[in-house]
């Protein structure tokens, strides 16, 4: 089967959950938007569900679809990829992902949060889930580590109908990031990437850009920076990069430096000038316009934020 033209779950981090859910509402769709403050938990395909469509879902920040059995296309921004038991696919703000061939016997739960809440994540788990997410969103894993990760979503199900329990949230967060140490350890044990034997040239390009920004995104934010690691021209790169995900280079770039500013303010004690001058910004000021361009707001204002 395939999607609908609307059926995709769309990520959409600049707007909030009111608007986005009465665009869902308008647009005939019955899902909500992902609140800021709670976590989305969702079977998007299984047993009982129809079989000519998925119905939408609007969300910010991370989301981790686990397919317990049964096979399925993800498409991630456009790109392919094969889905069978023991699937993970992993989607950060703001990607299009489309289900498409899913089989009459294929099971997929969804599991949803605010970038915040991972950005938080104590280390090592925060740059694995990013850059895991960024190198190979989708691979698979052995049975018995997908069946542990999926006691985990069936936990967080549990909890999060506890509704009068005062602890549900800081709870769902740390069982949540348990869930994901056990997909980053079975990514770095296991994990193969699905398709990665048929990639074509240009898409291995696009992993090779991709492990070059998880190790240099901090310090360097130019195109030419990464073209010149690559041996290519600026504009070629460029162009490959936009024809593969959608976004160019400096899309990108500029995406990973939010990511791992907003990761350095959530540090309590960090100061603008040790991020600053951390991160390579010519100035504190510099750093502040950058960040407030990207996002809307202040590092002063996103840090009360967050808090």
């Amino acid at each position: 089967m395939s999607l609908q033209p609307n059926g995709a779950i769309i990520r959409a981090s600049s707007v909030n959950a009111c608007d986005a859910a009465e665009s869902c509402l308008s647009a005939g769709n019955v899902s909500a938007a992902l609140p800021h403050e709670e976590f989305f938990l969702e079977q998007v395909a299984g047993e009982g569900m129809s079989a000519d469509g998925i119905i939408p879902l609007f969300s910010r920040g991370v989301s981790v679809l686990l397919f317990s059995r049964g096979k399925a296309e993800v498409r991630i921004n456009g790109k392919s990829y094969s889905a069978e038991t023991g699937t993970v696919a992993t989607v950060i703000a703001d990607e299009i992902v489309e289900l498409e061939n899913v089989s009459e016997d294929c099971v997929c739960a969804m599991v949803s949060v605010p970038s915040e809440t991972v950005i938080d994540f104590p280390s090592p788990a925060d740059s694995d889930i990013l850059t895991m997410t960024m190198i190979s969103p989708v691979f698979t894993v052995p049975g018995r580590k997908m069946a542990l990760v999926m006691e985990y979503y069936r936990l967080m199900q549990t909890v999060n109908a506890d509704r009068d329990n005062v602890f549900r949230w800081e709870i769902m967060k740390s069982i949540f990031y348990s869930m994901m140490l056990e997909i980053c350890d079975a990514y770095r044990q296991y994990g193969t990437v699905v398709g990665k034997s048929e990639l074509l040239r240009h898409e291995q390009l696009g992993d090779e850009l991709f492990r070059l920004l998880s190790r240099h995104c901090r310090t360097h934010r130019s195109v030419s920076f990464y073209a010149g690691k690559l041996n290519i021209t600026p504009k070629y790169l460029s162009r490959e990069i936009k024809r593969i995900t959608g976004r160019t280079v400096q899309e990108w770039v500029n995406r990973l430096t939010i990511m791992e500013m907003k990761k350095q303010l959530n540090v309590p004690g960090r100061t603008i000038m040790q991020i600053s001058e951390d991160m390579e910004f010519s100035s504190p000021s510099a750093f502040v316009q950058f960040f407030k361009l990207h996002t809307g707001t202040t590092p002063l204002k996103y840090r009360k934020s967050a808090r």
